[in-house]
């Protein structure tokens, strides 16, 4: 891989986006050289790496529970937010003034 020898200003005037940008490609582009090396893409390794998970035992953390143990209860139910039955279609009035 070639670098172009640029000035100092003229490297600190570019955007961070395309900084940003620039790593990007080189991550991905040395990525797919090392995939390629096995005849991979990208997407090919993504669906062996997930299909080669062993999904965890019954009672421990998942991984985005954050440590906390999964529960086999069902959540709360939210209490109603109103007695009162909804208006019947068609029957529409507008709400009573404020006091």
């Amino acid at each position: 891989m070639a670098f172009e020898e640029c000035p100092h200003a003229v490297l600190a005037a570019q955007p961070v986006g395309a900084w940003s940008a620039e790593v990007f490609h080189r991550v991905v582009g040395a990525l797919r050289e090392q995939l390629a090396v096995e005849g991979l893409t990208r997407p090919h390794w993504w669906t062996r790496d997930h299909a080669a998970a062993t999904p965890p035992a019954a009672g421990t953390a998942p991984p985005w529970s954050g440590g906390r143990p999964a529960t086999t209860t069902s959540p709360p139910t939210p209490p109603p937010s109103s007695t009162a039955s909804p208006p019947a279609a068609g029957s529409w009035s507008p709400p009573p003034p404020a006091p």
